[in-house]
């Protein structure tokens, strides 16, 4: 007879893997690991899981699936090698590569270009300091995504102003030209008397 515990932790797991499907993968490895580490405890003669397999991407810790319990630590390690359950066998390597697929983000088409945005922002963009963004999808002009959501003219710079900036101007006296000499002026009265 199976303990009210036991049938509740049964029931969220059932729960939490139908709800999580990739999950489920990791704890047919987590499971098959576990075993194996139980069988190496007791005949020393085959090598841990972890060698054998990489870790599954998607896998948990431990203690995130199954809490950790000292019943559960307790039983593990006195049952008979009789009495205890088999290993289930590894996926196949098609759910895996499946698995793999679902993880994986969309693939592009390889004729569709890469979204950019452009190297210069529109005069509009940079007088208001926003992202200049590329053009909306459909879009037959190169009008940005700012302006032309305020139905404005997208106008490009000519070219790069990137280090462009304006060099301080030093009076440099020209040879060709005698230097200016001040004016003369009176002296200032003396107030001497």
């Amino acid at each position: 007879m199976d303990s009210l515990f036991a049938q509740t932790l049964r029931e969220q797991d059932a729960i939490f893997y139908a709800t999580f499907p990739a999950a489920a993968a990791s704890r047919i490895q987590e499971e098959a690991q576990r075993q194996l580490q139980l069988h190496y405890d007791y005949t020393d003669d085959v090598p841990p899981l972890e060698v054998a397999f990489p870790p599954s991407p998607v896998e948990r810790p431990r203690h995130a699936l199954h809490p950790a319990h000292p019943y559960h630590h307790f039983a593990a390690r006195h049952v008979s090698p009789d009495q205890r359950p088999h290993a289930p066998p590894p996926p196949p390597p098609d759910q895996v590569r499946i698995h793999a697929m679902r993880l994986s983000p969309l693939p592009r088409n390889k004729h569709q270009p890469l979204e950019k945005k452009p190297p210069l922002a529109c005069l509009f963009c940079r007088g208001r300091k926003i992202a200049c963004g590329s053009p909306l999808p459909g879009s037959p002009d190169k009008t940005c995504n700012q302006c032309q959501r305020r139905s404005l003219q997208c106008e490009y710079p000519s070219e790069s102003r990137r280090g462009m900036r304006k060099k301080k101007s030093v009076d440099v006296p020209d040879t060709d030209t005698p230097p200016k000499e001040a004016p003369a002026t009176d002296p200032a009265p003396s107030a001497a008397a």
